[in-house]
């Protein structure tokens, strides 16, 4: 038999199981309650193992039968065998009063579904999403010419990042989903479109910085969406007072270590982190040399950050998708990393247009 989609493989094996024409067949008509087990046979993921659940019952509804309870899980395994087994059974109160009796059985769910889980009530979509928002009274803000040169830099970053989505994808597909430049690109035209209509606070970058973190939550997706809203909410923090250069450089700190905190990864396992490091360790050259040219440092931080980027392709994963792949896999650069290294030298570039 060719493989058949998960709503297809229910029907043949419900129908099997049902057909009059065998000896050995499970009678059931519209209006019979039953209980459903859905068993792993040992290999199916729990996703799969959901879906199968989901088709089950809504193959089960179509016939008229009342699906009052479900089980699911590992109940009757064969190893690791890639697969599932349905189970139903005619219930009576006898019956549901036995299912319903606590076990210390270890193979046995814990919990089922009743049948209100057949028949679930619509959520209604919030009107608006409410974000955290800081006084704009408190908060520092930028110079109007502060202001386009952010405007300038957040602009030139996300067209670069939206024009190598591909290359991006290509990297990704060595060691991951294959989806990476994908995820940022929309994210990046999100943000594009906010800009667009003006409905950033440019002026206030630690305000700025939390909503491009919940556009790019809402509109990524993944894993990319969540690590760049940690990224720029941590580094938010630092912005609250100060907008100097040398704050910037604090809040790339902070949002390094929110990063990190969160996600779990450290510098030095091949991630987006080891990037940003390695402009870090570039401009705290502005921290100590009250003479430096924030833009020179900024230019020497951008090449430190592709050339991390790049060695990138030689490290062992440590984190995301990629920590699952062998080493001798894994031979392109971290799309994470280089994605990192394309924003920076587009925030630059632009940057240096201003000066």
């Amino acid at each position: 038999m060719k493989l058949l989609p998960a709503a297809e493989t229910v029907a043949v094996m419900l129908n099997h199981m049902t057909d009059i024409t065998s000896s050995t067949h499970f009678s059931l008509k519209s209006g019979d309650a039953v209980a459903l087990a859905v068993n792993n046979l040992g290999g199916t993921s729990v996703l799969e193992l959901y879906v199968v659940v989901k088709e089950a019952i809504a193959y089960l509804e179509s016939r008229g039968v009342v699906v009052e309870q479900v089980y699911s899980g590992a109940l009757i395994t064969s190893l690791e065998m890639a697969g599932v087994s349905l189970t139903l059974l005619h219930l009576d109160d006898s019956r549901r009063r036995c299912l319903n009796q606590e076990t210390a059985a270890p193979g046995w769910p814990r919990q089922s579904w009743l049948s209100s889980y057949s028949s679930p009530q619509p959520i209604p979509a919030p009107a608006s999403t409410t974000y955290t928002r800081l006084s704009t009274e408190t908060a520092a803000c930028l110079s109007e010419g502060g202001e386009k040169a952010f405007r300038r830099a957040l602009l030139h970053a996300c067209r670069a990042l939206s024009q190598c989505d591909q290359q991006l994808n290509d990297l990704d597909c060595r060691s991951g989903d294959g989806d990476c430049g994908s995820t940022i690109r929309r994210g990046a035209q999100a943000v594009i479109e906010a800009i667009s209509s003006d409905r950033l606070p440019l002026d206030t970058p630690s305000q700025a910085l939390i909503d491009i973190g919940h556009i790019a939550e809402d509109t990524m997706g993944g894993a990319s969406g969540g690590l760049y809203s940690l990224l720029l909410s941590g580094a938010a923090q630092a912005l609250v007072e100060d907008v100097s250069p040398k704050a910037w450089v604090h809040a790339l700190k902070a949002g390094m270590e929110t990063l990190s905190k969160y996600g779990r990864a450290e510098v030095g396992d091949r991630t987006m982190l080891d990037s940003l490091d390695a402009a870090y360790k570039v401009l705290v050259k502005l921290l100590s040399d009250s003479h430096a040219d924030p833009v020179e440092v900024y230019q020497q931080a951008v090449e430190a950050a592709e050339s991390m980027a790049r060695q990138t392709a030689h490290m062992q994963a440590k984190a995301g998708r990629a920590s699952y792949v062998s080493k001798d896999q894994v031979k392109e650069p971290d799309p994470g990393a280089y994605a990192v290294s394309i924003w920076l030298r587009a925030s630059y570039e632009a940057v240096k247009l201003g000066v």
